[in-house]
């Protein structure tokens, strides 16, 4: 774990570049923000907090919108690597049913070849983004969402931040 990214070692919630995450802990393994378990008093106040959910949306789109603006300007990342959990993901569904799904090891090669772009969905105001080696545009058969990718070696803080946010956002569904 990148100790100048995470903080909370010991502590009663997560840090990220300042912004903390008292309800979740770092999974060590899978590199990924984790919920912590709440009392049913916590699950109700959050659940009636729709000012703070379109905050966090607002964030996430402005933090999106100005990735896929750098990337449009030529902007390229390096590839920081799949989450291990959801690589054994992908390559299970790929060996099963290759004609369905994506041969994971040739996209992660293309992704350390060539870098990796963020590109918005068709609804750019949406917040939707997607992964893409940086000479594609096929966001059907190239991409990866964001929060599939490991935070460990991640080198751009808005890249960082994205990542958290959309595990956050995908642990709150």
């Amino acid at each position: 774990m990148n100790e100048r990214m995470f903080s909370g070692k010991g502590k009663k919630s997560v840090e990220v570049e300042g912004v903390s995450f008292p309800d979740y802990s770092i999974d060590r393994k899978s590199s990924i923000l984790v919920p912590k378990p709440a009392s049913k008093a916590e699950i109700l106040r959050k659940e009636s907090n729709p000012e703070s959910d379109r905050a966090f949306q607002s964030e996430k789109v402005m933090v999106a919108t100005k990735l896929v603006e750098r990337c449009e300007a030529g902007e390229v990342f390096p590839f920081p690597g799949l989450r291990p959990d959801q690589y054994e993901i992908m390559k299970k569904e790929w060996e099963e049913e290759p004609e369905y799904s994506q041969d994971i090891d040739a996209l992660i090669s293309r992704f350390q070849n060539e870098g990796m772009k963020v590109v918005s969905s068709e609804h750019r105001a949406s917040g939707n983004v997607f992964l893409l080696p940086a000479s594609s545009n096929d966001l059907m058969s190239d991409s990866l969402l964001p929060r599939l990718v490991s935070v460990d070696a991640i080198v751009d803080d808005s890249l960082l931040e994205l990542v958290v946010m959309e595990n956050l956002h995908y642990l709150q569904k």
